[in-house]
């Protein structure tokens, strides 16, 4: 059953998520244009992002490994926005929590080109946020805090003098930072379990990902942002496994979910009405992932 508490994180995590710049209501974009699922690796052994490209009908297909210049921690990061990309499409941001930097890439039409890698000014990054030539860093390790930097033409990332700041408290446990609707505030979240959250780019439908159940939760959402369960049972699409990381492209047609448990993205079609039709899912991805971002 959802809780008010959780339909109250749902809102949070989608106005986040939107305000990001990842499903930005009002951007244009061809309903049949393909486009790119991105994952980490998060390996100590040297982190990379994992690009798959999307095809129109939605399917992915591996399309290459790019190398952060930073190291993962091996283990899951359990946030959102580990790896994010501009409201423009034109960069890509990722985190390196084993060590302790950031990295941003150019977004090509034959891969990613590495632009920057950069301390985030705390431990253990374990999500991003982007607008409008700004980004922020969430750093989990004790003293959490959270730090800002510009973002050049080509990706080029560089520390604001006295940005970061610390959280509520050393050890808050947070999962996810993200910017508030009018850009003027930053907005981080935290739970003992974290929840993945998206919305659909119109502000109509959110997907709520339920690790424990393996299944996803849809809800209708108002004008006043009340929201309404799809499903009474509270169960919009079943995943199987321990479902976490889930990302919309950009017209909001798709629904990647990634389910490592299984070592699966589960990939969904949006209709309409905001029900998810299942279709077949990218098997056989490496164990360890963490993130995921789509456009």
């Amino acid at each position: 059953m959802i809780g008010n508490r959780t339909l109250t994180l749902v809102l949070t995590l989608a106005t986040a998520t939107m305000a990001a710049g990842v499903l930005r209501a009002g951007e244009s974009a061809s309903s049949d244009a393909p486009g790119a699922v991105y994952a980490l690796t998060n390996s100590p052994a040297g982190n990379a992002v994992l690009v798959y490209h999307r095809d129109a009908d939605g399917a992915l297909a591996p399309a290459g490994a790019y190398a952060t210049d930073g190291a993962g921690n091996g283990a899951g990061l359990s946030s959102q926005g580990a790896v994010v990309v501009s409201d423009d499409g034109r960069l890509l941001f990722a985190v390196n929590a084993g060590s302790n930097s950031i990295s941003s890439f150019q977004i090509r039409p034959d891969g990613l080109e590495l632009a920057s890698t950069t301390s985030s000014g705390g431990t253990t990054p374990v999500s991003v946020a982007s607008r409008g030539g700004l980004l922020y860093a969430l750093n989990a390790g004790v003293p959490n805090s959270v730090s800002g930097f510009s973002v050049g033409r080509h990706g080029e990332l560089k520390p604001f003098a006295g940005s970061t700041q610390p959280l509520s408290a050393p050890d808050t446990n947070p999962a996810q930072v993200g910017f508030s609707d009018d850009g003027d505030a930053l907005i981080m979240t935290g739970q003992r379990a974290a929840c993945w959250a998206v919305a659909t780019k119109n502000g109509r439908y959110g997907y709520v990902i339920n690790a424990g159940t393996g299944n996803i939760s849809g809800f209708a959402i108002a004008r006043d942002g009340s929201v309404t369960l799809l499903n009474a049972s509270g169960v919009t699409a079943t995943t199987g496994g321990n479902p976490t990381d889930a990302a919309l492209s950009r017209d909001s047609r798709f629904l990647y979910v990634r389910v490592a448990a299984l070592r699966e993205i589960a990939i969904f079609r949006v209709a309409s009405d905001g029900s998810l039709e299942a279709l077949p899912s990218l098997t056989g991805s490496p164990d360890g992932l963490a993130g995921l971002a789509a456009f």
